[in-house]
């Protein structure tokens, strides 16, 4: 069944541009409701108010200044306040609209300000920077305090791993009081509770290389968001800003996983994962998607950057190289110059970690929190165990299209604790059911190569195993793109599947409006009864002849043993089959030949015996689905070559000689109307009789677990 998740909450700027988008607002409306969210302006509809509970921050400013000279010049007087720092007189913090100060003042939705807010400033001891609060707020000072001392923390650890600093603060509007130091100001933004949320926002002066100041809402409890983590992640965002990239557009959601990856790598001992169940959860969205939380779960990438290849340098040269305009080509550019082989290697790498349960515990030795964090995998859908409750069949419908820089999780487990399970690849090769030509035209699992159409290097299938009791090694993970199908015989203790976690991951970073439409069947997953491990037993050609000689083969010690751990498979166009398992036969037939033969004045009479493992072959035809005409059924035949020979001695007048017979055949599995014979309801019984004159007798019977 599929993994039911909780109703997703929206963030206003999700809300806002629903709104956008079925006409209901404009585009400046929509960016001036997407300041009033960020900065608590009361003029916010509540309808667009978010629920997604508190959020970070926001690069509303940045966008506002990129459009401001194409704006109205009604909305460009609205919005001027906002273009303030909140130590210039006439910013938004003494707006009346501004949700705080509705609480202390009654007033009209003008824009009239209110007296001037005085601060009180603390400068850092190691960062060029200064923390700033309300002289009308003294509760605030102890936050203060912390966070000057979080400030020179994130500064001395950010600025050494970036090779550089933020850019000087300067000019008028900024507040900038003379030392070039970048200003935090501690101010309420929005009641907590009330609807959604601003923690803190670094308000850069432009897109590119720029300067701007911090703002830390202390309306925002420090036991919501930590107040040293809401440091180290706007210090993170006023140096990258240097790097001349676009915060604005394509960066936006590397912006944001870069401040929560600055979080951990400054204050690992209380990070708390922010944004990671959300990125976790819905593997199926592209990575750098914004949807108010996924980008800061896309930290997760950063820091399988910087500890799982570990090359932590990546993340720098990222951001050096940002001024390509397309994040996704900067990205694969590096990886590619650092010779990591760009997305097509890494992305598939990247998925398997975030797996995150068995046997993938990385993350969680890498950040050791008692908090645990899980991706909640698809589980295989349609499970129907059929009519006769000896196979089953699952098979992933509907089927999903997979899209750029993604993955989808399955994990499969045998349903019926069957002998043998079969995997089908429909990811990357064209998996179907179709009849094939031999003998009653059975229905196989059939599998060719995809269309030249279809071809992509993009997509990898990745399997993770448990077998007997244990995980292989995720970095030792079964690389399956090349795989049409893979077999288990779940009676050898090295095939014994307990647990199969199928990744199919999409490194797709070019074309972002390209997804993945897989086949019918995206994967199948296959389950019998049917014994595959050993069969042993007893076989016998009894044949009687009208004159008296009976001529016999009888097996000694007979066992039946696979060829091949492969599938039996059969070419079907320019693909395969999957049939089965071929056996061959070990063990001693012991033949004799005794009585009158024609003419009646001679005598065969010998005995011998002969290796049961010359020209014998049994095929079980374990994987074929039900309704197909050879389904549960088996085949074969064994002799030896050259056969052995009965000797024929004649006493005749006059004198005859005739040549001794040979016994080509010792067994048979071949039905009298020519059809093959059925496997025991159990799976693990096989018998028969067939022939009168000539009669082929056995009864073989699997030999249990190995």
């Amino acid at each position: 069944m599929r993994a039911v998740r909780p109703p997703v909450q929206r963030s206003s700027e999700e809300r806002i541009d629903a709104a956008l988008a079925a006409g209901q607002i404009d585009s400046e409306t929509a960016l001036l409701y997407k300041v009033f969210a960020a900065f608590g302006d009361c003029r916010l509809p509540a309808s667009l108010a978010g629920d997604a509970g508190p959020l970070m921050d926001s690069m509303i400013i940045a966008e506002v200044r990129a459009r401001f000279s194409q704006l109205s010049a009604a909305t460009k007087a609205t919005l001027q306040p906002f273009l303030l720092a909140p130590g210039v007189h006439g910013s938004w913090v003494e707006l009346e609209s501004n949700c705080y100060n509705r609480r202390f003042a009654k007033g009209s939705l003008g824009v009239e300000v209110t007296p001037t807010v005085d601060w009180i400033t603390i400068s850092a001891e190691n960062a060029k920077a200064t923390v700033r609060y309300r002289k009308d707020r003294p509760e605030d000072a102890g936050r203060a305090q912390v966070m000057k001392q979080a400030l020179d923390r994130s500064w001395t650890k950010l600025t050494g791993f970036f090779q550089t600093e933020p850019v000087e603060d300067t000019g008028a509007e900024f507040g900038d009081l003379g030392d070039g130091r970048i200003d935090i100001y501690l101010t309420p933004i929005e009641e907590p509770g009330q609807r959604e949320t601003v923690g803190g926002v670094f308000h850069s002066a432009g897109c590119g290389s720029s300067t701007g100041y911090i703002t830390m809402n202390t309306a925002l409890p420090d036991s919501d968001l930590d107040d040293r983590l809401r440091i180290a992640h706007e210090l993170t965002h006023a140096i990258t800003a240097s790097f001349g990239g676009g915060a604005c557009d394509d960066y936006r959601w590397l912006t944001e996983a870069t401040g929560v990856w600055g979080e951990h790598f400054v204050y690992p001992e209380i990070f708390t994962r922010r944004g990671a169940s959300s990125f976790l959860s819905d593997p199926n969205l592209p990575l750098e998607t914004r949807n108010g939380i996924h980008e800061y779960g896309a930290y997760l990438f950063l820091f399988f950057l910087e500890l799982g290849l570990p090359q932590p340098s990546l993340i720098r040269l990222i951001w050096e190289n940002s001024k390509q305009a397309d994040s996704l080509v900067n990205i694969d550019g590096v990886l590619n110059a650092e010779q990591w082989g760009g997305f097509q290697k890494v992305w598939p790498m990247f998925v398997r970690y975030n797996w995150n349960q068995e046997p993938v515990d990385d993350y969680h030795r890498w950040d050791p929190l008692p908090t645990a964090f899980a991706l909640t995998a698809r589980e295989t859908l349609n499970t129907k165990i059929n009519s006769d409750e000896k196979s089953a069949e699952a098979v992933d419908s509907p089927k999903q299209p997979l899209h750029h820089l993604s993955a989808q999780y399955f994990r499969l487990r045998p349903f019926m604790n069957g002998s043998s399970v079969l995997f089908l690849n429909g990811w990357t090769f064209k998996a179907d059911k179709n009849a094939v030509d031999i003998d009653f035209q059975p229905v196989a699992y059939t599998s060719v190569p995809l269309d030249d159409s279809k071809k992509t290097d993009t997509i990898q299938v990745e399997a993770l195993e448990k077998v007997n009791g244990k995980w292989t090694k995720h970095v030792n993970a079964s690389h399956w793109t090349d795989k049409s199908f893979v077999a288990y015989c779940r009676d050898r203790s090295d095939e014994r599947l307990e647990e199969l976690v199928i990744i199919v991951s999409n490194s797709e970073f070019r074309d972002r409006n390209k997804t993945y439409e897989p086949g019918q069947y995206p994967l199948v997953l296959f389950e019998s009864n049917i014994a595959c491990g050993e069969w042993q037993g007893v076989a016998q050609m009894d044949w009687n002849w009208d004159e008296g000689a009976l001529l016999t083969q009888k097996a000694v010690n007979l066992s039946w043993k696979r060829v091949s751990a492969e599938a039996a498979q059969m070419p079907y166009k320019n693909g395969t089959a999957v049939l089965g398992y071929d056996f061959v036969a070990s063990g001693t037939i012991a033949w004799s030949g005794h009585g009158a033969v024609e003419p009646p004045c001679c005598t065969a009479s010998g005995d011998g015996t002969v290796d049961a493992a010359q020209k014998s072959l049994m095929t079980t035809f374990n994987f074929l689905p039900i309704g197909s005409s050879l389904y549960r059924r088996y085949s074969g035949a064994a002799g030896a070559t050259p056969p052995p020979m009965v000797p024929v001695s004649c006493q005749c007048d006059p004198p005859v000689t005739e040549p001794p017979i040979p016994l080509f055949t010792w067994w048979v599995a071949t039905t009298e109307d020519e059809q093959r014979p059925l496997i025991g309801n159990d799976g693990k019984m096989m018998q028969g009789q067939i022939g009168t004159v000539l009669k082929f007798t056995w009864n073989f019977t699997a030999s249990g677990p190995q």
